[in-house]
């Protein structure tokens, strides 16, 4: 039995990072600042800091600037917005993140309006989900991104005309992510939890990308021999004391073409698009 070929996230990440590094080296040489992300939180958050603080140190790696706002608990939604505004009209600033979760006192989609379209790096507003959905967007969210730019790897014959169902329905991965695959001329189909018979739907899709953040939710016996399968899940597992995504892998792996492991499969490309991101709001 052949088995599929893994799709290897940490080379794809490499490479983008390599694509941002000559980017912000040819801004800089004209005279323009180094990009510079803010992430601000409120309260903190141990975990959420920790992944902050990776995301920083690869910034610098590759030459941007990268800080971390923390604004406490007891932030009211006057102090959140005189924050942001600030952020909002500082040149120095090119994008601005949103560290969720935010304190329940705090509407999380009034603070996302607060991010300017030409500072969300991380297209979450609803500006940008406009512009994703018209395909006039110059970025798009992180992890949908990430996801399609692992399929067009997996896929050198091109994505137009497959048949791909996208399975789940999220403001940041699902729904932008069926829109970036019809712009590619895709044939898309989005299932979600209320869908009816959805083994028999994969079984007849050419690419299968899961983002329902339930571990092992498709098996197998659900996917087509030949299928290109995609897994956004990050799921952790108490019994392996690991992360496992959407995807039963191993049953997976001995149906499908190419598949992406967890971890090591879209998780780094995301981290990598955040970057690609802050280029692509720099070079506006």
């Amino acid at each position: 039995m052949t088995m599929a070929r893994l799709i290897d996230g940490k080379e794809i990440a490499a490479n983008i990072r390599t694509e941002v590094a000559a980017g912000i080296q040819d801004l800089t040489a004209s005279g323009r600042p180094a990009p510079l992300i803010v992430a601000v939180e409120v309260g903190h958050d141990e975990a959420s800091a920790s992944y902050t603080r990776n995301q920083g140190k690869t910034a610098r790696k590759l030459g941007l600037e990268h800080r971390l706002d923390t604004l406490p608990a007891t932030c009211t939604m006057a102090d959140f917005e005189a924050h942001l505004t600030a952020l909002a009209v500082d040149p120095a600033v090119t994008g601005i993140m949103i560290q969720m979760p935010l304190p329940d006192h705090l509407d999380a989609n009034a603070c996302r309006r607060l991010i300017p379209i030409g500072k969300d790096v991380e297209a979450v507003t609803e500006t940008a989900a406009g512009q994703v959905l018209q395909n006039s967007h110059r970025v798009a969210p992180c992890t949908a991104m990430a996801a399609l730019r692992c399929l067009q790897e997996a896929a050198p014959g091109g994505i137009a005309g497959l048949d791909v169902v996208v399975v789940g329905r999220s403001a940041i991965v699902g729904r932008p992510l069926a829109m970036l695959l019809l712009h590619a001329n895709a044939t898309v189909t989005v299932c979600h939890t209320r869908t009816r018979d959805l083994a028999e739907k994969l079984r007849r899709a050419d690419v299968v990308i899961a983002a329902v953040g339930r571990a092992g939710v498709i098996g197998g016996d659900m996917i087509k021999e030949g299928a290109i399968c995609i897994d956004v899940g990050t799921n952790w597992d108490e019994a392996s004391g690991g992360l496992v995504g959407d995807m039963r892998f191993a049953e997976v792996e001995a149906r499908a073409a190419a598949i992406t492991p967890v971890p090591g499969g879209v998780g780094p490309v995301t981290v990598a698009m955040l970057m690609a991101n802050a280029l692509r709001l720099a070079q506006a």
